[in-house]
């Protein structure tokens, strides 16, 4: 049974017209490769069917074929939708962590630019308008980024979802 099995594995997703396939015995076991498997490899050699315009040997294999596509395809539309929801909340929630540490910066220089209002040199107020100016900048930057790739990652969700509903 698992020879047959097995054969019928190689068949179906050879993408070869012939498939050169070595047999070995291990354990009293029938081991199929596409590559020699030992001393005892023996060929056993596959004419592959192709899917594209082309009927498969039998109307089982073909409607077997056809299935085991079908399914092959919405698995990996799912696990795409299931990547695709991750990367959003992982976006959604890095942006958050950066921003957060980036407001925690400004609302430091901005205290301490209150207290050198009235005294400090205009030097260290100079510096302090500078470093407000870059966090400032970093925020914008970081807003930019995250927007962009917010939209692409909800295009590429909401394309998979379609495709989903089209099988």
């Amino acid at each position: 049974m698992k020879y047959i099995s097995a054969l019928l594995c190689i068949t179906l997703f050879s993408s070869t017209a012939a498939a050169q396939i070595f047999q070995c015995l291990e354990d009293d076991t029938s081991v199929f490769s596409d590559s020699p498997c030992g001393k005892n490899s023996k060929v056993i050699q596959v004419d592959a069917p192709r899917r594209n315009n082309m009927q498969l040997s039998t109307p089982n294999a073909s409607q077997l074929a056809d299935e085991m596509h079908s399914s092959r395809k919405k698995r990996e539309l799912k696990n795409s939708i299931s990547r695709q929801r991750h990367r959003l909340k992982n976006l959604k929630s890095n942006y958050a962590d950066r921003r957060n540490e980036l407001q925690k910066e400004l609302d430091k220089v901005e205290s301490v630019k209150k207290l050198y209002k009235r005294g400090g040199s205009s030097l260290q107020r100079k510096q302090l308008r500078h470093s407000e100016k870059r966090i400032r900048e970093k925020l914008s930057d970081l807003e930019g980024r995250y927007r962009s790739n917010e939209a692409s990652a909800k295009s590429a969700l909401k394309e998979s979802m379609r495709k989903q509903e089209e099988l």
